[in-house]
């Protein structure tokens, strides 16, 4: 599959992944679907990992494959007037996973719920049961690919152009002291 320019992103390790999907929770506003397609074992919880930590989430984030979803809480600070006023706004991650369900039933009426609310951004994996119900409106859609030698290739197929929104554009690599803390953490 051949995307265009600034549509690829390369991750060859998980502290990467972690580091790219804490750069883009850092540059999420809710009300925001974000559709994670890939094989199993393609990083789609290892890069809600990275977006939960950018949004600011204190809990440990674990794959919802058992339990179909899960709801994780954190405060984004909003600046009015030019900076001058801040507030704490209470929001809410949403980790949806469908993989088992081929028919996603009452689950349906929980994700519409958690669609109105517009302080929640919501992550699905294994989405295909649920197309239907997606909004057009504030939907990323990314597909992770694992190549032949263990690197990851992340496929922006909104479109958003997220990816140049978080690119760093000193070296567009990792500091060393965010990775050492990411390495940290996986330990």
């Amino acid at each position: 599959m051949s995307m265009p320019e600034g549509k690829t992103k390369k991750i060859t390790t998980e502290e990467d992944l972690i580091l790219f999907g804490e750069k883009l929770g850092k540059n999420l506003r809710a009300p925001k679907v974000i559709e994670l397609i890939g094989d199993v074992g393609a990083g789609k919880t290892t890069l809600t990992k990275g977006i939960a930590r950018g949004l600011g989430v204190k809990e440990e984030i674990t794959s919802p494959t058992f339990t179909i979803s899960k709801r994780y809480f954190y405060e984004i600070d909003h600046d009015e007037k030019n900076n001058s006023v801040e507030q704490k706004s209470p929001s809410t991650l949403v980790h949806y996973d469908f993989y088992r369900l081929d028919d996603p039933g009452i689950m349906i009426d929980d994700f519409e719920e958690n669609l109105q609310d517009k302080n929640t951004i919501i992550i699905i994996e294994w989405g295909d049961s649920i197309q239907d119900f997606l909004p057009e409106e504030n939907h990323l859609k990314f597909e992770i690919k694992i190549n032949d030698d263990g690197t990851r290739e992340i496929f922006e197929l909104d479109d958003e152009n997220i990816f140049s929104k978080i690119a760093d554009k000193k070296s567009g690599k990792t500091d060393e002291k965010s990775a050492n803390k990411i390495k940290e953490n996986l330990k």
